[in-house]
């Protein structure tokens, strides 16, 4: 028998080895060796059953898997002295199913009419072709079909999306982001590529009756309605309106669907027990298909126009490709599918078929393997329960049935239940949770797990608890999260360096037991957008650790410079990018001088004009005002210099590999000199050192697909983390997403910021493998209505989320051999809603009480066993943070330090007053005609109509925002009178009316009679105008804070509006200056390390005050609207 030396098999796995069973179904559970299983099968194969190497087809996930797997059965072939099968395993399909997918197109390319030479194009090459293709099909369509594009934009909702569109056509980044995504999920799936988007089925009959059905239920219910509340009466009485309404109306009347759909959507939120169930009837099937009946003609026409584009669409990118000679991974398996469906072309001889990871296919891949093994044995190996990939297509479904069928078409499926790698206290409490989790799952068969390794005892201090759970607490959640990255590094320090915990040396090199070194943690994310908290407390500890991706590389400005300088480089007449390199350290210009090289002052003296006549590119401007031979400090002089080094590299890029290019630029502008200057400067030199090494390692690109690269990795957020410090011996703590650690082990697992909960995927586009793509419309109001092939697809999508975002879980716990920490946090915002992400996973399914988790009285201090509402003990140890504060090393306080209040902000801080224009102005003039100005989200008077205009021009805004700078707090109406009249004297030329004086004194009496004027006056510090200058995505701000005031909870944040509005009809103005407030939250963090606790849009005419949300997706959606 053919084993692994160290291990004998289990007998399930000698079972998979040795059967002769078709198909065989291998249900892998983690840890339970199933590569030594694969590499035992294919060496049986071989060595006992006589296959060939060559005639064998080993399919794995990633090539490293394919490397690994070949290195192993090398191994293990050169104790059988077969010299010829060691030859031959050379070219063996040991490989991934692309590799094999393009083998077999290699062998056919002329009968393929595919280039002989073709290769296969990257991720990020992939991309810009479809950018480009996408691009010149709206270009097209422009010219050609003008209505299809207005048909577009005016019936298609892309959510927040449709702010983007500017200009001429809808090919805004988040349109295109989605629509391609569209494209690849129906090329991944393998249906309905000729028409993605499918018609609907509307039967009004079918509707009526259920309707009828669903009335009868209500009347019924509304008969004895002593169960029910009064709000759930009026509810389901108003809905039994609109259902007798609907019945009555013919199939072609749609004059009162807007009516009856209002009352019958009126059956929604929380209503009594007997209503439940009808209102899910109610809301998932029948509401859906009355919007189909009213918009159907619509949808059809919308249906066809997108139809139509993406057949465009592919025909261009499939020229696109043909001309360049490549293919991309899903031609691959598309062509692959192609030749085996044919008769007329040579067929691969495949004798045999392993799979490794079966659970991640897509469904193309699966219809491959399915020809393939049409007359031959497979051998699928996978687990339905690490099943992640589902962004990749990854169709668990697929896998899950092949696992459930084997046994009916005569094949065997074998469970491995064995985990070899983890304690059984952690496969216990895994057990726990997912028995529970996914014991209605119709995805996941759950497998439990068992331990298969035996661990020596030890006498360690901590050897009875092998599962903690580490919570703490914070007064915001962007708080709460750094109090838990705090818990979590002091707690790996106490592990690693508190002699109180071992590790089991299994290799047996020193003895059973050793103690842990930083190389034996591992900490994981959900969300790269996690790693920073952990990475700023491991350093305040000076934990090593090593990043492998995270945010945090790609944002730093000194790479940010030097991605600007590949884009200027690429194209000079790019002056967005050249603004960047220009005002960096390396150029050292200013926004005054980008004013003037943008436009020839001297010939327009007065400024800039509405028009811009005299505007040109700022390198039109250093080459019309360099001059060598000028004083050193001039503009022009300054202008020469810089051109001297930059026409340089314009001229050698095609020449010289990028990292020359760059490492030129740095000596030659003493950059590394510069940083080295700056405090923390060290960091930044380490990371234009690793930007260097990066430039080499793909030193065949030319800078722009370079460039092109680093953008797309930047914008897939697949980061790199900051630049490591050297190693020490012990090694770093590595720190990394779940998807990047699949695969990997360590002793000691962490998983941070468990209440961290995704944003569901659906956009304007969702798409099913078994229903295809389909896409929401919006109303004449531009509100989102969802047809019931959106709704059911979205719900399907959502669900399938919610299943894997579990599954991520459960690949999370499983990579712990000796001891797994949970870590959450709670902010004080609330009770309910900390209750989200994995942590109330885990809560509801061990069964834990919240209070018993957070009350901090409800337990002595000290870390505790954690009992459940059984009061039984779950095998997990409590370790809340607020009851170890003495483990904390104390952290220096980033927030703004104000010895007293202040009315006006400090003077020159942070903006530049010296400089005529600031950034702001500098942003909107160098943006390209058609872009969407960063402007129009941070000025004050970015929305028409906010300011009413007095006399002379000026603004009644500008006015109360002068006045309400001016008055203190406190101050009576005659205070407000003399103060309006001095004001609006200097501000109009003339002493302002008196209906103009009656209307700013009702508006100062709003806001100072208000309740938001009083907490500013009782606050401790408060501004007033507070300049704030901030860099996001590359582009400067500059804004005014009209108030801001401190307060136990955090900071508030308000923002002054004199508009005429009714804020509670008027969503989209309240839309646009939300974000405009949030953009000013986001400065404030760049300015004090945090997020303000509250931002408020107060409204002087009406004495309104609206909160604006400042949760995660709230933020992300405003980022999104500034363009990279």
């Amino acid at each position: 028998m053919i084993s692994d030396n160290k291990i004998n098999p289990t007998p399930k796995q000698r079972e998979a080895i040795h059967t002769k069973a078709n198909p065989a179904v291998i249900y892998a559970g983690a840890g339970s060796g199933k590569t030594r299983v694969l590499v035992s099968r294919y060496l049986r194969l071989l060595l006992k059953e006589g296959y060939r190497p060559g005639r064998i087809l080993a399919a794995t996930f990633t090539n490293k898997a394919a490397e690994e797997m070949k290195e192993r059965v090398a191994a293990q072939l050169l104790e059988s002295s077969d010299e010829e099968i060691i030859r031959e395993l050379n070219s063996a399909p040991i490989c991934t199913l692309h590799a094999f997918c393009r083998r077999l197109i290699e062998s056919n390319t002329l009968k393929l009419g595919i280039d002989p030479g073709f290769r296969v194009t990257q991720e990020y090459e992939v991309r810009l072709l479809q950018e480009e293709s996408l691009l010149v099909v709206f270009d097209r369509w422009r010219s050609q079909h003008p209505d299809r594009l207005k048909e577009l934009v005016e019936n298609l909702s892309w959510r927040s999306d449709y702010r983007l569109r500017r200009g001429r056509t809808p090919a805004s980044r988040g349109f295109s982001r989605q629509f391609l995504a569209m494209v690849d999920a129906v090329r991944c799936a393998g249906e309905f590529r000729e028409e993605p988007f499918r018609p609907l089925s509307v039967d009004f009959e079918s509707n009526q009756k259920f309707a009828d059905d669903c009335l009868k239920i209500l009347n019924s219910i509304l008969a004895d309605s002593r169960s029910l509340t009064e709000n759930s009466i009026r509810r389901a009485t108003t809905a039994q309106r609109g259902l007798r309404l609907y019945l009555r109306v013919s199939g072609d009347d749609k004059s009162k669907y807007d009516e009856i759909i209002g009352l019958i959507n009126e059956l929604k939120g929380s209503l009594s027990a007997p209503l439940r169930a009808v209102k899910d009837q109610i809301r998932n099937e029948l509401l859906p298909q009355l919007r189909d009946e009213v918009h159907a003609d619509v949808y059809e026409k919308i249906r066809t126009i997108l139809n139509q584009l993406h057949a465009n669409y592919l025909v261009d990118f499939s020229d696109r490709k043909r001309e360049l000679g490549v293919l991309d991974y899903s031609d691959l398996e598309e062509t692959a599918l192609e030749l085996l469906s044919s008769a007329l072309l040579q067929k691969p001889v495949v004798d045999c078929i392993l799979i490794d990871e079966a659970q991640d296919l897509n469904p193309m891949q699966w219809k491959i393997i399915n020809m393939l093994a049409e007359d031959v044995p497979i051998f699928a190996v996978g687990d339905a329960q690490q099943s992640i990939y589902g962004f990749r297509h990854a169709d668990v479904t697929a896998f899950a049935r092949a696992a459930q069928n084997a046994e009916a078409e005569g094949g065997v499926k074998i469970p491995l239940e064995y985990n070899f790698r983890s304690r059984s206290e952690i496969l216990g409490t895994v057990n726990k949770i997912f028995t529970s989790l996914w014991k209605e799952s119709s995805d996941v068969e759950l497998l439990k797990l068992l331990a298969g390794y035996q661990y020596p005892p030890h006498d360690s201090k901590e050897g009875t608890h092998k599962v903690e759970m580490l919570l703490s607490a914070g007064e915001t959640r962007q708080k709460a999260r750094e109090k838990e990255a705090q818990h979590l590094a002091q707690r790996i320090l106490q592990i690693v360096k508190g002699k109180s915990f071992k590790v089991h040396d299994r290799e047996g090199k020193t003895t059973a037991y050793r103690d842990p070194q930083w190389h034996d943690v591992i900490v994981l994310v959900r969300s790269s957008s996690s790693i920073r908290f952990v990475e700023e407390a491991f350093h305040e500890l000076n934990i090593p650790c090593i990043a492998s991706t995270g945010i945090g590389f790609w944002d730093n400005l000194e790479i940010s410079d030097l991605m600007a300088l590949l884009r200027a480089l690429e194209d000079p007449g790019d002056s967005f990018s050249l603004a960047c390199v220009l005002r960096s350290p390396a150029g050292a210009f200013r926004n005054d001088d980008l004013i003037h090289l943008r436009f020839n002052l001297e010939e327009n003296p007065d400024g800039i004009a509405e028009s811009h006549p005299q505007r040109r590119s700022l390198y039109q401007g250093l080459q019309e005002v360099a001059d060598k031979s000028a004083e050193k400090d001039t503009l022009a002089r300054r202008a020469a210099d810089f051109l001297e080094i930059f026409d340089r590299l314009l001229q050698m890029k095609n020449r010289l590999p990028t990292r020359l290019l760059i490492e030129t630029w740095v000596n030659e502008t003493d950059l590394e000199a510069f940083w080295t200057s700056q405090e923390g400067g060290e960091s930044k030199v380490k990371n234009l050192r690793k930007f260097l090494r990066l430039c080499d390692s793909y030193g065949s690109l030319s800078s722009s697909a370079l460039r092109e690269m680093f953008d797309d990795v930047r914008m897939r957020e697949v980061r790199e983390g900051q630049a490591a410090e050297p190693f020490s011996t012990e090694g770093s703590v590595a720190i990394m997403t779940v998807h990047a650690a699949k695969g990997l082990e360590a002793p000691i697992v962490a998983i941070f910021d468990m209440n961290y909960k995704p944003r569901s995927n659906t956009g304007a586009f969702v798409h099913s493998f078994s229903n295809g793509a389909a896409f929401c419309l919006q109303d004449s109001n531009r509100r989102l209505v969802e047809l019931s092939n959106y709704f059911h697809t979205k719900k399907e999508i959502k669900d399938k989320e919610d299943a894997e975002n579990e599954r991520i879980l459960y690949v999370a716990m499983t990579r712990a051999k000796e001891k797994l920490i949970l870590s959450a946090s709670k902010n004080s915002g609330g009770e309910r809603r900390e209750l989200r992400g994995w942590f109330a996973d885990i809560q509801r399914h061990l069964n834990l009480a919240d209070n018993y988790l957070f009350e901090q009285n409800v337990e002595p201090s000290g870390p505790v066993s954690l009992i459940n509402k059984e009061n039984i003990d779950t095998g997990l140890l409590l370790n809340r943070q607020w009851q170890t504060e003495h483990l904390y090393i104390s952290t220096t306080d980033q927030a703004l330090k104000l010895e007293e209040p202040v009315g006006s902000p400090p003077p020159g801080f942070p903006a530049e007053p010296e400089e005529k224009f600031g950034p702001t102005s500098v942003v909107e003039l160098l943006r390209k005609d058609d872009s969407i100005f960063a402007k129009l989200l941070i000025d004050e008077d970015f929305a028409s109509g906010e300011y009413e205009t007095a006399e002379s021009g000026a603004s009644v805004g500008q006015w109360m925002h002068l006045l309400l700078q001016k008055l203190p707090f406190g101050s009576d109406e005659t205070a407000w009178r003399e103060c309006s009249a001095r004001e609006g004297t200097k501000l109009f030329g003339a002493t302002p009316g008196e209906e103009l004086v009656e209307d700013a004194i009702c508006m100062l009496r709003n806001f100072f009679e208000s309740k938001v004027a009083d907490k500013a006056h009782r606050s401790a510090k408060f501004l007033r105008e507070f300049p704030i200058l901030f860099r996001l995505k590359d582009q400067l701000f500059r804004g005014k804070i009209d108030l801001a005031f401190d307060s136990p909870a955090g900071w508030t944040l308000v923002d002054y509006k004199s508009d005429a509005i009714d804020t509670t009809a008027s969503e989209s103005v309240l839309e646009k200056y939300g974000h405009q407030l949030r953009l000013y939250g986001l400065g404030w963090r760049a300015l004090t390390g945090e997020l303000p606790h509250r931002l408020i849009l107060f409204f002087l005419r009406n004495g309104q005050a609206v909160q604006v949300g400042l949760d995660e997706e709230e933020v992300q959606e405003t980022l999104n609207l500034i363009p990279d």
